[in-house]
């Protein structure tokens, strides 16, 4: 089976970052992702963000 991961470069979350002035949430995530990204909280498919009681009130969200 491929892989289906895609984790955003480096040099866009840093653009992120720089308009954004934080990364609060990320609700589609894994733990490889936030190697890069650093978001104070994040979702897994397992979490599954689009649920009706997914909490999405963190602040500054990141959705690539």
């Amino acid at each position: 089976m491929p892989d289906t991961e895609w984790y955003t470069p480096s040099r866009i979350i840093a653009a992120a970052r720089e308009t954004l002035g934080s990364i609060d949430l990320d609700p589609a995530s894994c733990p490889a992702a936030q190697a890069r990204v650093r978001a104070r909280r994040y979702l897994t498919a397992r979490d599954d963000a689009l649920r009706p009681d997914a909490d999405w009130t963190a602040g500054t969200c990141w959705l690539n």
